[in-house]
């Protein structure tokens, strides 16, 4: 279809983004049930695929072609949990209703129904002998059930919360119980004796698994992270972290080789189980993925979502030797290099990703920040990025190695805005704690400029690189001597949290926008001449007010002078800017519009010009001469090249 469509891509559109990788993995979404779906197994031959759903019934699925064969209907609440009996013959289901039922898979007709939880059951596992059937409950228990009579045998008391999971040993002779009081616990099958606890989650546990030599165990937790055990001595080996949300599934490869884990952050990881490392990650679903399951040649993963299906995916694709391509959680930030070369692009996982702007391939991670990044920005020569985290931290990264070269650490909070002086000697950074520092990027020296009484939101330096302004959630912009870092003036007027601001390419203006639904234009040249005039002394008298105020229809997060002067690029649209207000530009530049995005279009100016694929909600962009590259909510950062010289002409009117 992309082949066939290529001749009808238009001139000016010179680059299109290659996301055919992302697509490659998923083979077929299966769609039927009416609420989330909380479970899926396949058959011991993979010729089936069995589903649980809030909707209360169990459904039965053709794995080839994605049929629905079967609808199994008896439980009078959600189902939490399915699986299949080790010869195929049977479905074990546990329910919201304290019930666990057995089903002929064949007839898809009721066989037992094993009554004894005094609550929810939320976990059922058939031993590999097929002869022990285990649940797990919200009464703190895991019971041990006949197959054959449905009569329980065994209760295990140990656990203090609700056990969310449980699983047999390969051979039978050990369960695994996960619970809400962060603990695993590992029983003996024949005497129901504990035989040992493992520690180390910080948050409850929702799913477990052994490796198929039985020699490791898996947990997943909502501490979002999965953690690798020695079965025999309860020691930790290993801990996989990068998720944004909570991680509620978890399966091992029938090799024992590959990991596969899903979240609240609406992605499928699989991991390299001997180094730990993340190998492929699978977008797709959109909203939390509460089950994973391989198949039992390891070729496919089947996972189970909130979002009410099933998704079958390729887990032999080429591209699993290839680093993941995506971010684990939502694109909060993109942000092109001055030269236009690199995007770097960051997310709740923790990483700054570096892409190839021209090829839209990945060019390396860089990890080493312990919180959720807030922000980078890029060396104007972009030979290195600076990154500002939640763990209160700043960063200076090679763009080139992706080595970390430094971390400057001061701020007492949260680091929300950062930014480079345009010779490269400064770094700018904004903080919860109420401060600007002013660091020199050489010796991570620094400076703290106090004046706000609320956290300053953004920060950035003149062109010319003699100001800096910062916006406060305190209603003002303060301009500081970039110098000495003393105060200049406090510019009042809003009457809310002020999100952004920017100067002008001539330095002359800044731009402020504000949480009250303004934007206010600043003439900065007209107080520094009458400063310099005056003396410093008297520069709290000299009142400085805005040239032109702007109503906008919500709060703007984003806004830079656009390259002609005439308008402002925000996150919202071009906002004009009044005539007599423009400075002087060469006719090339005032003849080409920016480029920007909003609702799911890429404007030239103010006309929309290329929609972009429902299927991917755009969360953020930057843009920069002919390039624009843009994060979405699914963890996908896509680069265009649009030839501006080219659009213009193809928009101009016929004469």
């Amino acid at each position: 279809m992309r082949k066939d469509n290529l001749a009808k891509v238009p001139k000016w559109l010179r680059k299109l983004p290659q996301i055919e990788d992302t697509w490659t993995s998923l083979i077929q979404t299966l769609t039927g049930h009416s609420g989330s779906v909380l479970a899926v197994a396949f058959s011991p031959n993979s010729t089936w695929i069995a589903s649980a759903s809030r909707d209360n019934t169990v459904k039965l699925w053709d794995t080839a072609t994605g049929g629905l064969k079967k609808t199994l209907v008896d439980h009078s609440d959600s189902i939490f949990a399915i699986a299949f009996s080790p010869d195929g013959t049977w479905i074990a289901s546990a329910s919201r209703d304290n019930t666990v039922k057995l089903w002929d898979t064949a007839t898809g007709r009721l066989g037992k129904t094993l009554t004894g939880h005094s609550d929810s059951v939320f976990a059922v596992v058939f031993s590999p002998n097929g002869i022990w059937i285990a649940s797990a409950s919200r009464d703190n228990t895991v019971k041990l059930w006949d197959t054959t009579t449905g009569s329980p045998k065994k209760t295990l008391i140990g656990h203090s919360c609700s056990v969310l999971a449980v699983v047999f040993s390969p051979d039978g002779n050990q369960i695994a119980s996960v619970s809400e009081d962060n603990t695993i616990k590992l029983w003996d099958t024949i005497t129901g004796g504990l035989k040992k606890t493992f520690v180390g989650h910080s948050g409850s546990l929702a799913a477990v698994a052994f490796s198929s030599d039985g020699k490791r165990i898996a947990s997943a937790s909502y501490d979002n992270t999965v953690k690798l055990w020695d079965t025999a001595t309860g020691n930790l080996e290993r801990t996989l972290a990068g998720y944004s949300g909570s991680v509620m599934a978890i399966a091992f490869s029938p090799d024992g080789k590959w990991i596969a884990s899903g979240s609240r952050d609406n992605t499928v990881n699989l991991w390299d189980t001997t180094t730990g490392g993340l190998k492929k990650t699978f977008v797709g679903h959109s909203s939390w993925v509460f089950g994973v399951v391989f198949s039992l040649d390891g070729r496919q993963i089947a996972s189970a979502s909130d979002d009410n299906t099933i998704k079958l995916w390729d887990a032999m694709t080429d591209d699993l030797e290839k680093t993941s391509a995506v971010h684990s959680g939502w694109v909060v930030a993109v942000l092109l290099s001055p030269d236009g070369k690199r995007i770097a692009s960051v997310s709740g996982d923790r990483n700054i990703k570096l892409w190839d702007a021209a090829t839209g391939s990945l060019e390396r991670i860089l990890v080493g920040h312990s919180d959720s990044v807030t922000a980078t920005a890029f060396l104007p020569d972009g030979t290195w990025i600076v990154s500002v985290s939640r763990d209160k931290t700043v960063k200076l990264w090679d763009t080139a190695t992706g080595n970390l070269k430094k971390t400057f650490v001061g701020h007492s909070e949260s680091v929300l805005a950062v930014t480079f002086s345009p010779d490269g000697k400064q770094i700018a950074s904004a903080s919860l704690d109420d401060t600007v520092k002013l660091w020199d990027t050489m010796t991570g020296g620094h400076k703290t400029l106090v004046g706000h009484s609320s956290p300053p939101t953004a920060v950035v330096f003149s062109l010319d690189g003699r100001l800096i302004a910062s916006a406060s959630r305190d209603n003002t912009v303060k301009l500081w001597d970039a110098a000495t870092g003393r105060l200049k003036k406090t510019l009042v007027g809003h009457s809310d949290w002020v999100m952004a601001v920017a100067f002008s390419p001539d330095s002359k203006r800044i731009a402020s926008a504000s949480r009250d639904h303004t934007v206010r234009l600043w003439d900065v040249a007209k107080f520094l001449k009458a400063s310099s005039m005056l003396g410093g002394t008297i520069n709290s008298r000299i009142k400085l007010h805005a040239l032109q105020e702007i109503k906008t229809l919500g709060t703007l997060s984003s806004l830079k002078f656009s390259e002609n002067g005439r308008y402002l690029v925000t996150d919202l649209g071009p906002i004009k800017i009044e005539s007599t207000l423009i400075g002087t530009q060469s006719a090339d530049c005032a003849s080409l519009e920016d480029l920007w995005v909003q609702n799911q279009w890429i404007y030239y100016g103010a006309v929309p010009v290329f929609r972009l694929t429902l299927d991917f909600e755009s969360r953020c962009y930057d843009g920069r001469d002919d390039q624009i590259a843009i994060g979405f909510t699914n963890g996908l950062v896509l680069s265009f090249a649009i030839d501006r010289r080219s659009l213009n002409f193809a928009l101009k009117p016929p004469t």
